[in-house]
């Protein structure tokens, strides 16, 4: 169920805070009518302009309804905004207050120490980064922060700095965050965007599984010439993730 948008949190009461971040805060709400957990990510009127506000709002919202059923990414239960009144300057301002509703995910810790389990989840991360490319989607911050562990699998979150994409535009902007950006990025080229989700996956692999064989596939997906990296349809086949 999608809410509309919504000009109040009134139908949910708070339980506590998940999270803060430098652009966000994530809250534990309850919807009054029908019990139901969520988590509400509150964009920071603080840190951010009003105008850089609306466009994470707006990005969240079309790559969340895009991602519509998607398995192993986070779903888009509602949206909604609420103004308040800021007399902190000479000038009144009203200022808008932007919220997404986003399904809870009960966050567990990965057992590390099991590689056949983190090396599944790993694939799973790749098959799911794999599908979000396939529906027209790229992340821009693929690191261990935005991927939540439930029953053993990967949940993607965070699409602030995510976009829609074919795949074959470059783009220019800094986005991402240390160490999981890629060279082309930190050297400000423009860049195509599937490398260099495919060298965040390798940062993430090491940091998920450091053996030989990891460290191998790892040092061809983090290499410093994207067009030498291989694509995720040659990760994913490759034997060492074949079970």
């Amino acid at each position: 169920m999608l809410f509309p948008e919504l000009q109040s949190l009134e139908d949910f009461e708070y339980i506590k805070n998940l999270g803060s971040g430098y652009s966000s805060t994530v809250d534990l709400y309850k919807h009054i009518q029908t019990n139901k957990i969520v988590a509400v990510k509150k964009l920071s009127i603080k840190n951010l302009s009003q105008s850089e506000c609306r466009k994470t709002y707006d990005t969240e919202i079309t790559i969340l309804t895009k991602l519509k059923g998607c398995s192993n990414v986070v779903q888009l239960i509602g949206f909604g905004f609420y103004t308040t009144i800021d007399n902190s300057t000479r000038r009144t301002k009203t200022l808008n207050n932007y919220f997404l509703i986003l399904e809870y995910i009960d966050a567990q810790p990965l057992d590390k120490n099991n590689e056949r389990i983190t090396k599944q989840f790993y694939y799973k991360l790749l098959q799911t980064v794999q599908k979000i490319h396939e529906l027209g989607v790229v992340h821009r911050d693929l690191n261990l922060n935005n991927v939540l562990v439930q029953n053993n699998e990967p949940i993607l979150i965070d699409f602030a700095f995510g976009a829609v994409t074919n795949g074959k535009q470059k783009f220019a902007e800094f986005y991402g965050t240390k160490p999981y950006v890629a060279p082309e990025i930190v050297d400000g080229q423009s860049y195509l965007p599937y490398p260099t989700e495919v060298y965040s996956l390798g940062v993430i692999l090491l940091e998920l599984i450091n053996n030989n064989e990891s460290q191998e596939i790892a040092a061809q997906m983090m290499q410093q010439n994207p067009y030498k990296r291989p694509n995720l349809e040659d990760v994913i086949a490759h034997p060492y993730f074949q079970f």
